[in-house]
């Protein structure tokens, strides 16, 4: 192969990493650490390969030691950029292991700037007059290549294996052009050591961007496929006038005239004045045709619309109908904002002026255009993304307003075609027909969260009196005593002896007051529910058992306790507290007067569990499948919500697990309840 064009191949990959490194950063990549190791990789290698171009047709030993010592000084930052890249494709997190391998590179750049330990010299081989040699610690970078695409090639099979659909492709296509990356890149290395072997394969390391180019507009595997199908887009319309420009010019210089006169310039201002009438639509012509070829799907509008509406009619609420109009928006349409506001709701997404929705109210069309809807309601210029918006569709169902379905500009800044407006005219009553048979629901569903609160603050009140109950119990001793040693002090006031011993009283129970009243304070205070490690055996014995010390020495009942050391917990202390509060206090209950509340806490695998039993009356085994049911009950004073609040913190908020057994004898007698909590350590 000609050096020339080895040269020229290398120049080529250099300008296509470059032109996609400038895509990616001009569509917003500096947002996301993905797109921002994929930029600094790309611009890295296209360097490189221009080294490798200039290297290449270098004539003269100090100008080509020059170039390999530049080249060089690149390509050692590739591998580590590129681990970067996949490890955050597949969110992987080793940083200890990224900096390392940061830092031998940096290292070995210092190398090959300032020693010739790692390229020794520069000698004819493979038909280069000059081609780098390799120094002592040359194999280290060669080390540094092996570590940082192998193990990314290792990440990716394996998670290919574990992805479906979309993703999958993309780490297909990834893996795909890692290997031709390697297998070209790698190729230098055979005469570096002397080997005389042309490294042909790097010809090929172009492909490397083209796959990739390929992966992010067909998987969408960067957020830049618009801009590229859009850049190639308007790439092929220049091409495509520019030639037959050229058609007419040519000919014309060869067979008419070769000066510049009137006749040329004239076909040459019709044909710019033909250009700037066509330009667009030719543009948008190419663009569609191409998506069509290579980007299957993404304009099949009667598929994607077909697609839609099956979805669209398995809706059962409204969360589930703004995530379909989420995905449609990235997905189908493509566009800026795809949203619903529904009337008669709070919890919209967008909010629209009043004025506007009374504007919709009384407008016949489908479809309002945000230039004419501004004219109308001028308020609306306010209203936070507005600018982003492109049209209004208006849902209706039997004349009256439903939902106005919010339609952003396209991520292409193209108009919206006449078949994608028919379609939206189309889809608006039906959306207004899903959104009417699912509005009971979510009424019914939003009336039931409203009575479960009323229900379970009630709960809380109730739980709140009755350990305030016992707690007053428990304040009126240590105030007895001091009331009592208070007048006993009137007698010895010149006894320091008794005193002190007064004033150490007063302290102990003061404090003991303090204590009751504090947790008394943190049992009712609302939690932010804020997750944080925590010491489970603090929690029974120092909060648990002591807020409920006084209601178990009043019920004459004895505790026993197991508690073997425990690991600590991800929790929120307040919420697990109030569990257990409920758990032991149905227990003191079913126990009436005397029996025995036991404790056992133990470690179970990755889990601690808890078990909670009592001596009391049992439960009945057909009520055991509804003890977590709220509402159900079988004590006229109870609120049936203890249970069901339990349940909610320990297995929903805490990903843990909470199992109720009540033995009986084979004569039918019960032998109490124990619960046993499980939570993940």
């Amino acid at each position: 192969m000609s050096l020339q064009i080895y040269a020229y191949i290398n120049l080529f990959t250099s300008f296509a990493c470059v032109a996609l490194a400038i895509l990616l950063l001009a569509g917003g990549g500096i947002k996301r650490k993905t797109n921002i190791s994929f930029s600094a990789m790309s611009i890295t290698t296209a360097i490189w390969q221009f080294g490798l171009y200039r290297h290449t047709l270098s004539i003269t030993y100090a100008d080509s030691m020059y170039w390999s010592i530049f080249l060089h000084s690149f390509a050692i930052l590739i591998p580590p950029l590129y681990l970067v890249f996949v490890m955050s494709m597949l969110g992987i997190s080793r940083r200890l292991f990224v900096w390392t391998m940061f830092i031998l590179a940096f290292v070995l750049m210092s190398m090959n700037i300032f020693t010739r330990d790692f390229i020794a010299r520069v000698a004819p081989i493979s038909g280069f007059l000059f081609f780098p040699m390799a120094g002592k610690f040359y194999i280290l970078y060669l080390w540094e290549y092996l570590v940082c695409f192998l193990l990314p090639i290792y990440w990716l099979s394996i998670n290919i294996k574990k992805e479906k659909g979309n993703r999958r492709q993309q780490l297909i296509l990834l893996f795909m052009s890692t290997i031709v990356g390697v297998i070209g890149s790698s190729s230098t290395f055979l005469p570096v050591y002397g080997v005389p072997l042309f490294p042909y394969a790097n010809c090929f390391t172009w492909l490397f961007t083209l796959i990739l180019a390929y992966a992010i507009t067909k998987t969408k595997f960067l957020n830049i496929s618009i801009i590229i199908s859009k850049s190639f887009a308007y790439g092929a319309t220049i091409i495509v006038l520019g030639s037959l420009y050229l058609a007419f010019a040519i000919p014309y210089r060869m067979f008419v005239s070769s000066s510049i006169d009137v006749g040329f310039l004239s076909m040459t201002v019709a044909y710019g004045i033909f250009t700037g009438f066509c330009f667009e639509r030719l543009r948008m012509f190419i663009q569609t045709s191409s998506d069509k070829v290579f980007l299957s799907g993404r304009y099949e509008l009667k598929k994607a619309l077909s697609y839609f509406v099956e979805k669209l009619f398995k809706i059962v609420s409204l969360e589930q109908l703004r995530q379909l109009f989420d995905d449609a928006r990235t997905e189908i349409v493509e566009s800026k904002v795809l949203s619903l506001f529904i009337v008669g709701i709070k919890e919209n997404v967008i909010s629209l002026p009043e004025e506007l929705i009374e504007y919709f109210c009384r407008h016949k069309n489908g479809i309002v255009l945000v230039s004419d809807a501004i004219n109308k309601v001028p308020s609306l210029r306010d209203v936070p993304g507005v600018k982003d918006v492109e049209y209004f569709v208006i849902c209706r169902s039997q004349d009256n307003l439903i939902a106005v379905l919010v339609v952003g500009k396209k991520l292409s800044e193209d108009p919206f075609r006449d078949e994608e407006i028919e379609t939206f005219k189309i889809l608006a009553p039906q959306i207004a027909a899903v959104i009417e048979r699912i509005s009971p629901y979510e009424k019914v569903k939003a009336d039931y969260k409203t009575a479960q609160e009323i229900a379970e603050r009630a709960q809380h009140m109730a739980m709140l009196g009755q350990i305030a109950l016992q707690a007053g119990h428990e304040i009126k001793n240590p105030i007895a005593a001091i009331n009592l040693h208070t007048e006993l002090l009137r007698k010895h006031l010149g006894d320091r002896e008794h005193l002190e011993k007064y004033i150490e009283l007063v302290q102990r129970n003061s404090k003991k007051i303090e204590d009751i009243v504090d947790k008394m304070k943190e049992l009712g205070i609302k939690s932010d529910e804020k997750m944080e490690p925590l010491d489970l055996m603090e929690l029974l014995e120092k909060k648990v058992l002591f807020l409920l010390a006084g209601y178990l020495n009043k019920k004459e009942i004895k505790v026993v306790k197991d508690l073997l050391p425990l690991p600590r917990i991800l929790g929120a202390a307040s919420s697990l507290e109030k569990a257990f509060v409920n758990i032991v206090l149905n227990a003191i209950e079913a126990m009436g007067t005397g029996g025995t509340l036991t404790l056992r806490a133990a470690v179970d695998g990755s889990n601690v569990r808890v078990i909670i039993s009592d001596t009391g009356c049992g439960i009945p085994p057909e009520n055991l499948n509804k003890i977590y049911l709220p509402m159900f009950t079988t004590r006229h004073e109870g609120t049936g919500l203890g249970l069901s609040i339990t349940y909610k913190t320990i297995v929903e908020q805490h990903k843990g697990s909470i199992d109720v057994k009540s033995p009986s004898t084979p004569h039918g007698v019960n032998k109490g309840t124990e619960v046993i909590v499980c939570l993940p350590v």
